[in-house]
């Protein structure tokens, strides 16, 4: 059952497919294995252990999720909107891996912080464009990030119970968050402009 050329980017690749499609708590490496098709024991000459491919899967769900947001917000007029639809489409189109991104994992602290600061230099340059450039922009993305993150965590989970439509809540949540920005902007040129 071996498999020759086999690589520890296919190897991440099949454990963000199954993470996708079963969830972050049933990763084993058994698992990843008979999905590229090897025996456990042949991953480790790929991987250190479970905790390196979890960090090796949020790694890939962060630079994906940056690429996703860097191409939503290029040439557009309405850049929050459409980073927020990335944002949403991200999560519904890699679950597993979306939820990745809001998990901590001891030993890769440092390594996953450089990972998310990148991923969301593409909300920081977005909020930049609104005026806000000191340390309240972190405070803001960290906002933004957390109402959007908990809203697809949410609906993810099929939390929305109610019979109205979940589509025209996440308008409504976009359009709560622009005036957020907006204000913001219109407030520090107000005390400080």
């Amino acid at each position: 059952m071996a498999r020759a050329g086999l690589s520890r980017d296919q190897v991440v690749c099949a454990a963000a497919e199954y993470v996708d499609a079963q969830g972050c708590d049933r990763l084993t490496i058994t698992a990843v294995a008979d999905r590229v098709g090897v025996r456990p024991p042949s991953l480790y000459k790929h991987i250190e252990n479970l905790d390196d491919l979890r960090f090796a899967i949020s790694a890939f769900a962060y630079r994906e999720l940056e690429r996703r947001l860097r191409a939503a917000i290029e040439g557009t007029d309405r850049p929050l909107v459409d980073f927020a639809y990335a944002y949403r489409r991200f999560a519904h189109d890699r679950p597993g891996l979306a939820a990745t991104t809001g998990r901590s994992l001891p030993g890769y602290e440092e390594q996953l912080r450089e990972l998310e600061a990148a991923a969301l230099e593409p909300l920081l340059r977005l909020i930049y464009r609104h005026g806000i450039r000191d340390d309240r922009g972190i405070h803001v993305a960290r906002f933004v990030r957390s109402a959007l993150h908990g809203f697809v965590t949410i609906e993810a989970a099929s939390g929305f119970r109610l019979p109205e439509s979940i589509d025209e809540s996440f308008t409504s949540a976009i359009d709560a968050l622009d005036l957020v920005l907006t204000r913001s902007c219109l407030r520090r040129q107000f005390l400080c402009g």
